[in-house]
């Protein structure tokens, strides 16, 4: 449901916090919040485009224990956020 997604990017983003080279903005509602009954929410993570980042980002999310039902996807490079 949307309050578990909503807790669970709470503590995703508190849990990554201090560990990257970057800054943390969110988490938001998706334009599209709800899309074949499913609720989506969006982190933005602006830092410098290297693969330190990146590395560092993969390295996190694997260590990270999302709750049953929860998924995950990132877009490297994003072109739009409408």
């Amino acid at each position: 449901n949307e309050n578990t997604l909503e807790k669970e990017a709470i503590k995703f983003k508190f849990f990554k916090q201090n560990k990257i080279n970057g800054k943390i903005l969110g988490p938001v509602n998706a334009p599209i919040f709800r899309l074949k009954r499913k609720y989506r929410i969006r982190l933005l993570i602006r830092g410098p485009k290297s693969l330190k980042l990146q590395n560092s980002l993969a390295l996190i999310i694997s260590k990270y224990k999302f709750s049953s039902g929860i998924k995950l996807s990132v877009d490297v490079d994003p072109i739009s956020f409408n």
